[in-house]
């Protein structure tokens, strides 16, 4: 394995990885989440809630939003696990109300990241987490960029260029033409630079100079670690 690193962000197709292999960083889709898991690498840093709380909401997003001032409202508040289970959106909405204190309906935004959750968490372990952690890309673009959320939205050209060149300068290897070609009903342009962040996320997981939210050890019932690192 040596120093790879894997950044993984949720796509249309399943997931996408930017491994981080020496000098050199390229991207590959895997259909199933699992799959990752079986990849040689040190770190792997992936951009989904880990560990499901009893009630709606967990420290982890708490901390994260309050540190990424501008843009606390890409971190969502984690559904209750009871709530994550429920196939349709009237019924996670009627479990989630009654494990949220005070009561809460559930976004569809969230509702409609449920398979990905799901999958996640149904591959996770304790044991797994010493090699497979939480982050979250904006978190991250905001701890390159001195503490201060970007300003332009993922999702334009302006903010594509503004996160490339954050990556450029932390040192992420440069990202060929081929790591965005992918057809675009299965992998969206931000969806990779979303991965490559985690990556870095993922690198500094690896060499001990991630932050953490929070920084105690906040686990689930199955004893999942709670944690966002960026």
């Amino acid at each position: 394995m040596g120093d790879t690193v894997i950044g993984v962000d949720g796509c249309r197709a399943g997931w996408i990885a930017a491994i981080w292999q020496g000098s050199q960083i390229h991207t590959k889709l895997f259909p199933q989440f699992a799959e990752i898991l079986n990849q040689e690498a040190e770190v792997i840093a992936v951009d989904i809630p880990m560990g499901l709380p009893n009630a709606h909401g967990r420290q982890a997003e708490q901390l994260a939003r309050k540190a990424l001032k501008g843009r606390a409202s890409s971190i969502f508040a984690v559904p209750s696990r009871a709530a994550a289970a429920a196939m349709d959106y009237p019924s996670a909405c009627a479990i989630n109300l009654r494990h949220s204190h005070p009561p809460r309906k559930l976004s569809k935004q969230v509702f409609h990241l449920f398979p990905k959750i799901r999958e996640v968490d149904a591959a996770l372990t304790p044991a797994l987490q010493s090699r497979v952690f939480e982050t979250h890309p904006e978190l991250a673009f905001s701890v390159m960029n001195g503490g201060i959320a970007l300003r332009h939205s993922k999702k334009t050209q302006e903010g594509a260029h503004e996160r490339l060149a954050l990556l450029a300068q932390q040192g992420l290897p440069p990202l060929h033409h081929s790591s965005f070609d992918y057809l675009r009903n299965d992998v969206q342009r931000d969806d990779v630079i979303d991965a490559s962040a985690a990556a870095w996320s993922a690198r500094r997981i690896f060499e001990g100079k991630a932050l953490h939210y929070p920084e105690s050890q906040e686990r689930d019932a199955l004893g999942l670690l709670m944690r966002i690192h960026a």
